[in-house]
């Protein structure tokens, strides 16, 4: 009986350990999965999403929704002279508000990016030429 339970014993141990220690293929799928980050294809996305950006606010082309969809719940927009907008409700307002001046041309053009796969910040200048002046 002594004998059945030692056995019983190293048969549950090595049981344990067998699966434990078991260095199984979901464990190398994990290593497999790693991308590469490459901050070139970023640059090339990140402007061809600024281009449709751009385009949603010209004349004949205006969406103030694609606009808007394009900010986070938490965006900040930095307007020349102004105080900072905050929060998309903002944003929204504030999107209406430069639609109405009848956007001609615009072209954001981004002086630097940085983060990595989790986080980028685009930095840059936004250039627009309008044809009226609403007061």
């Amino acid at each position: 009986m002594k004998q059945n339970s030692v056995i019983s014993l190293v048969l549950v141990f090595l049981g344990l350990f067998t699966i434990g220690c078991n260095n199984n293929s979901s464990n190398q799928t994990k290593t497999d999965k790693i991308s590469y980050f490459d901050i070139t294809t970023v640059k090339i996305v990140i402007n061809e999403k600024n281009n449709l950006f751009a385009k949603a606010h010209l004349t004949g082309q205006k969406d103030s929704l694609v606009v808007i969809n394009y900010y986070t719940q938490d965006a900040k927009v930095f307007p020349p002279n102004s105080d900072a907008v905050i929060g998309i409700p903002a944003i929204a307002e504030m999107v209406s508000l430069y639609m109405k001046f009848e956007i001609q041309e615009l072209r954001i053009e981004f002086t630097v990016i940085y983060g990595n796969e989790d986080f980028m910040i685009d930095e840059g200048n936004i250039l627009c030429a309008m044809e009226k002046t609403i007061v």
